[in-house]
């Protein structure tokens, strides 16, 4: 599914591959979220941060990589994202069906036409109802829940 994300979207936005995955500029080579990678991040407006699967509530690091960075992060994942982060501050890539897929496009697309809109955007809060969704409690509640399974 990411593959054919990224094959569709290449046909309209140039991407810069600067992993393993079609590489075809400078590998990025700092550890997540240090300076040097937040500095390298950061000259772009998006970065895609798409989980290597979809589970309920499998969420990884990957969406914060953007956050850190003041990019825009494109992601596919859990459904439950939102109920974490706020669905303003980030495109998210609900599935990979065709119209999705066309319409996270068009809304790159509007978002690179419109600086006052990635500034607007990447200006949002970050968590959803600018509360961050852990505290000690939950955090507390989510291992005793764990330790039962």
């Amino acid at each position: 599914g990411r593959n054919y994300f990224f094959e569709k979207l290449e046909k309209v936005i140039p991407i810069d591959y600067a992993g393993e995955y079609k590489n075809n500029v400078p590998r990025i080579t700092a550890e997540h979220c240090t300076e040097d990678f937040i500095r390298y991040v950061s000259q772009y407006k998006f970065i895609i941060s798409m989980e290597n699967s979809k589970n309920e509530t499998y969420i990884t690091e990957k969406i914060l990589h953007g956050f850190c960075a003041n990019t825009i992060p494109i992601y596919w994942g859990s459904d439950y994202i939102t109920q974490y982060f706020n669905e303003d501050r980030f495109i998210n890539v609900e599935n990979f069906n065709d119209a999705i897929i066309n319409r996270v496009i068009i809304t790159i697309l509007d978002i690179l036409m419109n600086p006052e809109k990635f500034l607007e955007i990447v200006n949002k809060p970050i968590y959803k109802e600018n509360k961050s969704p852990f505290t000690i409690n939950s955090l507390s509640n989510d291992i005793k829940h764990l330790l039962k399974l």
